[in-house]
């Protein structure tokens, strides 16, 4: 859990745009650490992380989901029309 609470809190700085705050070593080590981290379970936990600080830790947000969290979701509509009084080539005049 240590490897977590170091990467979240480097996390934290590279999203701020505080690269002086990290050594070279450690903008290496959080960039090897970034594909091990690329979860959704991770970024829910990062995200009660940011709101409740290290007692994300303890409100059992460490668990896994059951299934991915979706980020969002395709629609298709069927339109009513053609609209072919716009021509046939969209964005052009």
């Amino acid at each position: 859990m240590a490897d977590v609470r170091w990467f979240f809190a480097a996390r934290q700085l590279v999203e701020r745009g505080d690269f002086r705050s990290l050594s070279v070593a450690d903008i290496n080590r959080f960039r090897d650490a970034r594909p091990r981290f690329a979860s959704a379970q991770m970024e829910a936990l990062y995200g009660a992380w940011l709101a409740y600080g290290e007692r994300a830790f303890d409100l059992g947000h460490s668990r896994a989901p059951d299934r991915p969290v979706l980020a969002a979701q395709l629609v298709l509509r069927e339109l009513p029309s053609t609209y072919s009084q716009f021509g046939s080539f969209p964005g052009v005049c």
